[in-house]
């Protein structure tokens, strides 16, 4: 094991103690796997990082970090981020963070397109409806 390698699971393998909604304690599966999650982000993320900081001080970035990946692989290190913000440094930085990752995974909802009989031929579901059960059916 190299020296980098040494360094970041003394780093990252320091967790806190996870509890969920009603304050019971996680599973060590659950812990394992924002563990995992992190380690990952550290090692993946240009350049890459020998502890949770980064999560704090350059949120932008991990975010753009974070587009690279599907979405579920996405939804995964965020909850792994969140987790692990408490203990990320410097405080008086962590709740903009927080904020931050929470806006980007929860778009503002944008109106929805107005309906506009031409774009369906002059169809509406009451008259589509019949047509698409004779297409079903042949």
């Amino acid at each position: 094991m190299n020296v980098y390698q040494e360094i970041l699971n003394k780093h990252l393998s320091s967790s806190p103690t996870f509890r969920d909604i009603k304050n019971n304690l996680l599973d060590n599966g659950s812990t394992r796997l924002y563990k995992s999650d992190i380690k990952a982000i550290a090692k993946g993320y240009t350049p890459q990082q020998s502890n949770r900081n980064f999560l704090v001080t350059e949120p932008e970035k991990v975010i753009e970090f974070l587009h690279t990946f599907k979405v579920h692989t996405r939804k995964a290190y965020y909850n792994a981020i969140v987790r692990y913000i408490p203990i990320s440094r410097p405080i008086d930085t962590q709740e903009k963070a927080k904020e931050l990752y929470l806006k980007w995974l929860k778009p503002q909802a944008q109106v929805a397109k107005q309906y506009n009989p031409d774009d369906y031929k002059g169809y509406i579901w009451e008259t589509l409806k019949p047509e698409l059960e004779k297409i079903i059916k042949k």
